[in-house]
């Protein structure tokens, strides 16, 4: 079929509302499809270039694969301002439904999940309503790659908001997940993915889920949450979690994420390789690295208003290209200031390195401002260097000896006594 329009009909009853063979450049605009058994728009074998604008479905739920509109090997489909109600699924992209977009549709009450994408690639969707739906919202599953869920609003679900199962290369972004019965946003065995800018707010509105989460990680890597906002407001909370790792969850990044209220902690990262950059004011900066003493994993340039938390045994590198410097800063106005910290016991050690053989550690301070050595509680302030210390540019040299008669002097006695007290000096003197 080439340039075909059907406007303004009604299909009710039927086993599938509308389905034709090969479509190209084929509209359906505001038609209404009422009770029909398994889809109520079926596009299909090799079709494309085909718009479904502005219908009305109200959809069966009986047994098989069962959605209000449905595309399966179809290429630029277009899914706009459509609404969907009840049935399996709402709308659904299957195998080699790809460039696609789902825009501005409302999928309410279907018993699996409003949108559904099944191994289907390069797609958009994109500001749609999805609620109350009997396991998911949104769903894209089975190798669907490059695709962008971006500004939907996704409430009610039985289970997560947005899932995501075993899929690379996707963008998640301003999507609001409210008040779903498991986390706001899934991903399993995933990777490469991009997390930016949603919100997931009050979800595990039962409180069964122990895994409930802003969003939750499960054996997920290589991938960035990046300016999320994840928080519980209700009293009592059932957010368990802001971020929450689970199984192998590697080399993923975390930066200026709000994860502040939640019911049982911010957040949990369980994997190696892993960035955490805290909320300016909120979290702190968190490394688990994979590295040793003698290969660091990673470098790192701190963020400029956060601590620096280093919680693995692994090694952390401020680091910087060429002629630029590496400042760890606290805001004009905070009370705190930067801070290296230890998580047990252990020493807190910094250490110049270079590809000369000697590599001097410099400390200085702006102006007139003084470098100042103190332990928190007044202990001593010890200074060491190969048994070598020298002041005001000269060399440095061994702990020296003083030997030989004060001959009486009592000014020279002091100074001799004062220096050995120091311990600048040796004082053998008679």
């Amino acid at each position: 079929m080439d340039g075909l329009t059907v406007t303004g009909c009604t299909f009710i009853g039927n086993e599938v509302g509308v389905a034709g063979g090969v479509q190209r450049n084929v509209a359906y605009t505001g038609n209404v499809l009422l009770s029909n058994d398994i889809y109520g728009i079926l596009i299909d074998i090799d079709s494309y270039s085909v718009s479904v604008t502005g219908n009305t479905v109200n959809q069966l739920d009986l047994g098989g694969t069962n959605a209000c509109l449905f595309a399966y090997n179809a290429d630029y489909v277009s899914f706009v301002g459509n609404t969907c109600t009840n049935g399996k699924l709402g709308i659904l992209l299957q195998t080699g439904a790809n460039f696609c977009t789902v825009v501005g549709n409302t999928c309410v009450s279907q018993s699996i999940s409003g949108i559904r994408l099944d191994n289907a690639s390069y797609n958009t969707v994109e500001s749609n309503t999805v609620r109350d739906c009997g396991q998911y919202g949104i769903s894209v599953a089975n190798s669907s790659v490059f695709s962008n869920i971006n500004n939907n609003i996704i409430d009610f679900a039985t289970f997560d908001g947005i899932f995501l199962d075993t899929v690379s290369n996707l963008t998640v972004s301003g999507n609001k997940c409210t008040a779903n019965n498991g986390s706001g946003i899934y991903a399993l065995s995933c990777l490469w993915v991009q997390i930016v800018n949603n919100t997931c707010v009050n979800n595990n509105r039962s409180g069964g889920s122990a895994d409930s989460s802003g969003i939750r990680l499960s054996s997920t890597g290589s991938t960035h949450v990046i300016s999320n906002t994840c928080f519980d407001l209700q009293t009592p909370k059932t957010q368990n979690y802001g971020v929450l790792e689970q199984g192998t969850s590697n080399n993923n990044y975390y930066s200026a994420n709000n994860l502040g209220g939640n019911k049982t902690a911010d957040k949990i990262l369980v994997g190696t390789g892993n960035i955490f950059n805290g909320f300016p004011g909120s979290q702190p900066v968190n490394l688990s690295l994979a590295g040793s003493s003698t290969t660091p994993s990673y470098s790192f340039i701190g963020d400029s208003q956060t601590g620096l938390y280093s919680a693995a045994s692994g090694v952390l590198a401020a680091a910087a290209a060429g002629n630029v410097s590496t400042v760890f800063q606290s805001t004009p106005s905070a009370v705190n200031y930067p801070v290296l910290r230890s998580a047990s016991d252990a020493n807190v050690l910094m250490f110049s390195e270079g590809s000369s053989a000697d590599v001097n550690l410099r400390l200085g301070s702006k102006g007139t401002g003084a470098v100042v050595l103190q332990s928190s509680t007044g202990g001593a302030a010890l200074i060491a260097g190969s048994g070598v210390l020298g002041f005001h540019g000269t060399a440095a040299v061994a702990k020296p000896t003083v030997s030989g008669a004060k001959g009486g002097n009592v000014a020279l006695t002091n100074l001799i006594t004062a220096l050995s007290n120091y311990g600048l000096i040796t004082d053998t003197t008679t």
